[in-house]
């Protein structure tokens, strides 16, 4: 859901109100549901349980016996 007409400026694509998926609402700001639900968005696996990326520590390019 848009806020204003594309069809009058491409630019209005940009200004989103609402996202629809599956018949939920979701404010496209936080992602959490809105209208149809209350549910929250679980935090990304980078961001940790708190939500807030203290504590995540990740490896790239490394296997778990240390080759490549």
């Amino acid at each position: 859901m848009l806020d204003a007409d594309p069809t009058v400026d491409i630019r209005n694509s940009d200004k989103i109100f609402r996202v629809m998926l599956g018949g939920r609402l979701y404010d496209p700001q936080t992602m959490d549901e809105v209208e149809t639900g209350t549910r929250k968005r679980a935090p990304y696996w980078w961001q940790g349980a708190g939500g807030n990326g203290v504590g995540t520590s990740f490896s790239i390019g490394h296997s778990a016996t240390g080759g490549d």
